[in-house]
């Protein structure tokens, strides 16, 4: 009989082994009754061990569910829309945004471009970041929450899935050799990571770039980040870069949410069915 998987075997914990993952549904909740109808008293050892497993398993991914979402950017406040630029480089500190849009209710951005000659346009509108370069390459874009305050953001918590990450939607990226550098700054060090940002021109579909912060960095507090420096690197002329957010973690699905609830239900009815009958 197929069941309604609920864990995949990358999702699942260490816990479960020996238990196999095709017994982690909502049918376990309803196996010691049946058997129990059938004539037979609590379940067999091997049953009760996947039901305790399984459980423990939802009860974790369930908190895990719960993990925080960091804002740093949603691009929703502080809208801007600068055309035609020519000058190198060129600079914009944004402050006394709203700190849920925006981490720290500060945004700085520079733009360099090599040579200083060709036209390029910046905006922030309606939750999107733009870069386009009109005539322009060799195009460096830098964004910067806590340029001038400390963000004392705290990034320990920022789970998505099992991974904790920072995550940046990539609306548009129209022309080939575009890279994002990550920079984290704490008080017990700094570290950056390289990512490619590929073309999406033929696909048209947005997609995201994630920054694992146990893998790509090392050396810095996750509890305290100070500062975060995002380097988008345009090289081609005529490139146009559009970003959507930047957040650390994921906002947990209800369905996901619903794990606690069903593992501590699936554990209280292991326990009762392992009593003795009276």
């Amino acid at each position: 009989m197929a069941h309604n998987l609920l864990l995949s075997e990358a999702q699942a914990p260490a816990i479960i082994v020996d238990a196999p993952l095709e017994w982690c549904s909502l049918d376990l909740f309803f196996w010691p009754r049946r058997e129990a109808q059938g004539g037979r008293s609590g379940m067999r050892g091997k049953t009760r061990r996947a039901v305790r497993a399984c459980g423990v398993a939802w009860v974790a991914l369930g908190l895990r569910a719960n993990a925080a979402l960091v804002v740093i950017d949603t691009f929703m406040d502080g809208e801007f829309y600068d055309n035609n630029i020519t000058t190198s480089p060129y600079t914009r500190n944004q402050t006394g945004l709203d700190p849920i849009e925006v981490l720290g209710g500060e945004r700085y951005l520079q733009i360099t471009k090599t040579p200083p000659t060709g036209r390029y346009s910046v905006s922030v509108a309606d939750g999107i970041f733009t870069y386009g370069a009109i005539n322009a390459a060799n195009g460096v874009i830098n964004l910067v929450w806590g340029n001038s305050t400390p963000l004392n953001a705290d990034f320990s918590d920022a789970y998505a899935g099992d991974l904790r990450v920072i995550r940046i939607g990539i609306l548009q990226v129209d022309h080939d050799e575009v890279t994002a550098s990550l920079q984290l700054t704490t008080g017990s060090g700094t570290d950056s990571a390289l990512k490619s940002l590929p073309n999406n021109t033929l696909s048209g579909e947005p997609y995201e770039v994630w920054f694992n912060l146990d893998t790509d960095f090392s050396g810095i507090d996750l509890t305290d980040v100070d500062q975060i420096t995002l380097t988008i690197n345009a090289p081609q002329n005529g490139t146009d870069v559009l970003l959507q957010f930047l957040h650390g973690g994921k906002t947990p699905e209800p369905q996901t949410l619903s794990l606690l609830f069903l593992g501590a239900l699936l554990l209280r009815r292991r326990r009762r069915s392992a009593r003795p009958a009276c």
